[in-house]
């Protein structure tokens, strides 16, 4: 049983996108360290 495939397109509200990117670049952050 996968995932139900997310439609990644370009977030319009400049805010939202600004938000979501911050969230996920700490979650990026994160998993550096750990390797690293």
């Amino acid at each position: 049983m996968g995932r139900k495939k997310v439609e990644i397109k370009l977030i319009q509200d400049k805010n939202s996108r600004q938000v979501t990117f911050s969230k996920r670049r700490k979650g990026l952050i994160k998993k550096a360290k750990e390797l690293s």
